[in-house]
């Protein structure tokens, strides 16, 4: 925040609102591949429900 010196409380609002959109638009983040948090959530919200393996973990039902 030093760095940025802020003149005013509304200033450092509009900063702040600036730093967390460059964080979640614009920077590459290693741990998803690279790209930016929200490219990472709509490449994974793109992907057809039928192309997704899925597991049973648990299953509650008895066979009798």
């Amino acid at each position: 925040i030093e760095l940025w010196n802020p003149k005013s409380f509304e200033q450092l609002k509009k900063m702040v609102d600036q730093a967390v959109y460059q964080y979640n638009n614009r920077r590459p983040h290693n741990n998803i591949g690279k790209i930016s948090p929200v490219d990472f959530e709509n490449r994974f919200l793109l992907k057809s429900t039928f192309e997704q393996k899925s597991i049973t973990i648990f299953n509650n039902e008895i066979n009798v």
